[in-house]
């Protein structure tokens, strides 16, 4: 016996009328108002029949024949009502069949899930462990951020990985070990998609940089923060944005691409290395091209003009192109705006060497002035651009000497003017130093 036919042993009497009635009551009614229809159309005619036109009628006679056809017609919108009354009745036992199907579909999805984390613990625990790592992600961000877009205000290239607790970050990198967030995460919202994958991304660089600087960084992860970025950006666009993050993601990749040729002279460079410095060029001017009004695309790439390519005119015209405007990003950012003012100081005290014109000096002296007012200079920073010789611990000074043969002065930006300007010149910068960091706070 099939399964069908068991089933229909296990009804009561009672559910078999029912489902007996269910089936065939549309019918019966659409045949009653055939049968109905049909015999109204009948007499409409036989009516039609007893009246010839050249008879003429009694009053009498033609109220009976109005009458009749009244009834008629009264039989005819009794059948259309009918005909209504079926369709509704027949919505309504779809709408509780839909509804009694739903349901029950819905108790074996609960039933199934139920099963599932009571056979597979692992894969709810892993849910949970999830949820906590993302939580513990968004509560660093938040408690150590001065604006209200957390991924904005935070420095992420020096105290963000360091300022996640070992036990949150080790949790967060077993769970993407185990089910990767970009799979795991694909129902999300595209927002929360793509900021989680963002806030990934910029995790292992920071990582990356984290470990670089005692000596032991693992490339795969500045590898991974570059896919992360590209997969948010599919989902919801390039937006200015994750451009500048990717444009930073390829510095570095350039960065450890030179590191990787300590031994080698300038010409031997490899030819990825200029390729990757061009696409971090162009993410950060496909950033200002989609939006102008920030600081952050402008102050990368007066960096690169600086710091790879030598051209430290240029590096001040980007630097003074992104100072007017306020907003590092989305939103204003005292820090950021404070080292914007004060690498456009350093790079304009640099460039006076060379120049020696007193234009310079006074640019330089101005953007350190306003810097100043601002005093959220890491007071390190600030050192570096004093030191007679920074070559053994400045690591873009090996850089440079890999991308080009030129040689660079070795001392900081601020060397020559602190050391051998004119007095007034010597005594302003002294009086600036103090104040440029007098706001800054220590982690």
């Amino acid at each position: 016996m099939s399964g069908t036919a068991r089933s229909k042993w296990l009804l009561t009497p009672l559910q078999l009328a029912t489902r007996a009635f269910t089936k065939w009551l549309p019918l019966v009614f659409i045949g009653s108002i055939l049968i109905l229809v049909h015999f109204g159309v009948a007499d409409v005619r036989a009516l039609a029949a007893k009246s010839p036109a050249d008879v003429a009628l009694t009053a009498a006679e033609l109220k009976d024949r109005l009458d009749d056809l009244k009834w008629i017609l009264g039989l005819i919108l009794a059948a259309s009502g009918l005909f209504t009354i079926a369709q509704g009745i027949a919505a309504g036992f779809s709408a509780q069949s839909f509804t009694k199907s739903a349901e029950d579909g819905l108790a074996r999805i609960e039933k199934i899930e139920k099963d599932i984390r009571s056979k597979y613990p692992v894969f709810s625990m892993i849910e949970k462990l999830r949820i906590s790592a993302f939580s513990n992600l968004t509560n660093t961000l938040a408690a150590n951020s001065p604006v209200s877009k957390p991924d904005e205000g935070f420095n992420w290239r020096r105290r963000f990985y360091p300022k996640v607790p070992l036990i949150q970050r080790q949790e967060l990198l077993s769970i993407e070990q185990f089910n990767p967030y970009e799979i795991a995460g694909q129902d999300d919202p595209d927002e929360v998609y793509a900021s989680n994958l963002r806030r990934l991304a910029l995790f292992y660089w920071s990582k990356f940089i984290y470990e670089k600087d005692r000596g032991f960084g693992n490339f795969g992860d500045l590898e991974c923060a570059e896919y992360l970025i590209e997969l948010a950006g599919r989902r919801i666009g390039r937006t200015f944005y994750l451009y500048n993050d990717l444009g930073n993601v390829r510095l570095l990749v350039l960065s450890a691409r030179m590191d990787s040729l300590r031994q080698a002279t300038a010409n031997q460079a490899p030819v990825e290395a200029f390729k990757t410095l061009d696409l971090a060029i162009d993410a950060f001017e496909h950033s200002i091209e989609i939006n102008p009004d920030q600081i952050r695309a402008y102050f990368n790439l007066a960096v690169i003009e600086k710091d790879h390519r030598h051209q430290t005119a240029e590096a001040i015209k980007w630097l003074e192109r992104g100072l007017k405007h306020s907003k590092w990003e989305h939103e204003v950012v005292p820090e950021f705006t404070c080292a914007t003012l004060f690498n456009l100081g350093c790079y304009c005290g640099f460039l006076a060497e060379t120049e020696k014109r007193p234009e310079i000096v006074s640019k330089c002296l101005e953007a350190l002035r306003k810097a100043a007012e601002i005093g959220k200079m890491d007071p390190n920073d600030v050192q570096r651009e004093l030191l007679p010789d920074i070559s053994m611990m400045e690591p873009r000074a090996m850089l440079q000497s890999r991308l080009t043969p030129r040689p660079l002065p070795e001392h900081g930006d601020l060397f020559y003017l602190s050391q051998f300007g004119d007095d007034a010149t010597k005594q302003i910068i002294a009086e600036l130093l103090p104040k440029l960091s007098a706001n800054f706070r220590p982690e």
